[in-house]
This record gives structure tokens, sequence and C-alpha cells, in this order.
């Protein structure tokens, strides 16, 4: 293919661009004047000089925008720079549409090559390292999409847990109070976490008891437990979630958990679901 080929490379305009040349650059669309710096095709330092003033601007009229006492103007200025960032995209986009159809030429005008074949190597590598950068950013995108996702099922799976294990731990609790024949002579807020402090690993605060785990036990009483929904206690869980659970006095005066809010909490944090 080269038997008959002139290299008449970098040797400025006005020179014939072979056939073989003229492609599209993607090493100039995805890089610019980095590309253009390397390929010594300093027109590409346009494509700087864009973001640089649309900076400029835009600081000078935050600035501005900062020191008016005026909210209406100081609005209308950053509307516009609203725009003027969304012009500037659009006029890089454009450049790189631009540098992509005359970077092959100006690279080949401007820049001495060994051969076309070194010359397409070259320009192959930049054009890889593109599209490397287009996946990375792809993949940069999808993560920051599905890592919220994945954060929050995460948090779901400890609360799950973290939920039953407290539960039960109060539950243990109420059990040992009878066993022990301990009974909560103060039915107040206050009184129900003392009550319950003897057969709790953690420290209590007033009517919240914080576990070992880091989770929290807060008690409310009216001293009248036998009430139904007048005493409670919520497990609030390190991770943000919180369950509301029941309690009143048996016949023998033992304080209890609520059997059917407790069913509740366990079948709704069951691992299957």
């Amino acid at each position: 293919m080269e038997e008959n080929f002139v290299n008449n490379s970098g040797e400025g305009k006005g020179i014939d661009i072979p056939h073989e040349v003229k492609r599209f650059s993607w090493g100039a669309f995805f890089f610019g004047w980095i590309w253009g710096l390397f390929n010594k095709s300093y027109l590409t330092l346009i494509g700087l000089a864009v973001p640089v003033l649309t900076f400029v601007i835009a600081l000078i009229l935050g600035i501005f925008a900062g020191l008016v006492n005026e909210k209406e103007i100081a609005a209308l200025i950053f509307v516009f720079i609203f725009f003027l960032n969304a012009i500037s995209n659009i006029a890089n986009l454009a450049l790189s549409v631009w540098f992509g159809i005359k970077g092959n030429d100006w690279a080949w005008q401007n820049k001495k090559w060994d051969s076309l074949k070194h010359f397409h190597d070259v320009q192959r590598i930049w054009a890889t390292a593109g599209i490397l950068l287009i996946g990375v950013g792809i993949t940069g995108v999808i993560a920051a999409m599905t890592l919220p996702s994945i954060i929050i099922n995460t948090n779901n799976v400890q609360n799950k847990v973290m939920i039953k294990k407290s539960l039960s731990t109060l539950q243990q609790a109420t059990f040992m109070n009878e066993t022990m024949e301990i009974k909560c002579k103060d039915l107040s807020s206050n009184g129900l976490a003392s009550c319950f402090e003897k057969n709790l690993v953690g420290s209590a605060n007033g009517n919240r008891f914080e576990l070992a785990d880091g989770n929290i036990l807060e008690f409310s009483g009216n001293n009248h437990c036998s009430d139904i929904d007048k005493c409670y206690v919520k497990i609030i869980t390190t991770k943000n979630a919180e369950e509301k659970i029941s309690l009143y006095l048996d016949k023998k005066g033992y304080i209890k958990v609520d059997a059917d809010d407790a069913k509740r909490i366990v079948d709704k944090y069951s691992t299957h679901k």
C-alpha cells in the first residue's frame, strides 16, 4: 500500500493530504487541546480558551452578584451564568466535532511522521485511550446511579438484623424480670427504662437506653400501663430505622411485650423480604 506513497508529513499547510490520512480523529475529538499539544496542532487550544473564559466570566459575575443588594439582579445574574455554562458546553461539543473532522489533517501537516503506519499507530493509541476514558466515565455514571440503591439495600438488611436482635433482647429482659420477680413500680418513661436496666447490657439516660450494639430503646409510660398503647418502647437503630412496640402489665403485675407487635415486626423484617 505504501510502495508509491510519498511521505510529505510535517511540511505545513498547502500540502496534499493523502486520502489514507483523511479519517475522523477520535483522539482529537476526545482529548482536544491535549491531543493538539502532542500532535503540534495548536489550533485546538481554542478548546481550552472557551472553558477558561467561561469560568472567568462566571467568577466575576458571581462575585458581583454577591455584592449586589438587589435580589432580582442577583437572580438574573445566576440565570445568565447557568445559560452561559450551557452555551459553553455546546460550544465545546461543536469544537470537539470540528477537531475530530480536521484533526488527522492538522497532525499530518504539522508533525513529521516516520511512515503512514507510524501515523495510524499513534492515532489509534489516542483513539483507544479516548474510548477507555468514555468507558470509565460510563462506569462511573452507572456506579453513581446504582450506589445509592446498594447502600439503601445494605442498610435495609442491617436494619432487619438490628431490629430483630433488639426485639429479642427486650423480650429476654421481660422474661428475666419475671424470673427474678422484679416488678416495675414506676411506670413512667424513666421508670420503665430503670426497670429494664438490670437485665440489659448498655447504659440508661433518662427514658433512653443505649444497647451495647448501638441501638437505642426509648421508653414511654404514663404510670398506668394496663391501657393499650399508653406504654411502649421504640427500637431506634444506628441506621435511622425505628419500630414502636407496646408494653403492658399482665395479671401478675409484670411488664410484657405485646405479642402482636412482636409478631408484626418479625414478619416485617423477615430475611426473605
